[in-house]
């Protein structure tokens, strides 16, 4: 006679998802904070300003990560990770397209 178990601790399956899309959120704050910022000093802003894009750039990165593991581990439920690559994706080609203009 089998007997069966049960459990009431919640799956975590979809935790990297959760956290690559709160990234990519931080990510694209501070990349349209940093946009008006440099628009209203004329891009005169200081090395605190290219900081926190270094940040947000390796914010997007690693959410682009996360996704992209969230999206091999096979859970049913996808579309927090589809839409956390979509942001993170483009968010990283934002500041690859921001970083070239700079050393132009």
């Amino acid at each position: 006679m089998s007997r069966k178990r049960y459990t009431f601790l919640k799956d975590d399956k979809n935790r990297n998802s959760r956290r690559s899309l709160a990234l990519s959120g931080i990510s694209a704050l501070i990349f349209l904070i940093l946009l008006m910022a440099g628009y209203a000093s004329d891009g005169k802003t200081g090395p605190a300003y290219g900081a926190f894009g270094l940040m947000a750039a390796v914010f997007s990165v690693i959410a682009f990560a996360l996704a992209v593991e969230a999206l091999s581990a096979g859970t049913d439920r996808r579309q927090t990770a589809v839409i956390s690559t979509i942001i993170s994706g483009v968010l990283m080609i934002g500041w690859a397209g921001i970083f070239l203009l700079g050393i132009h």
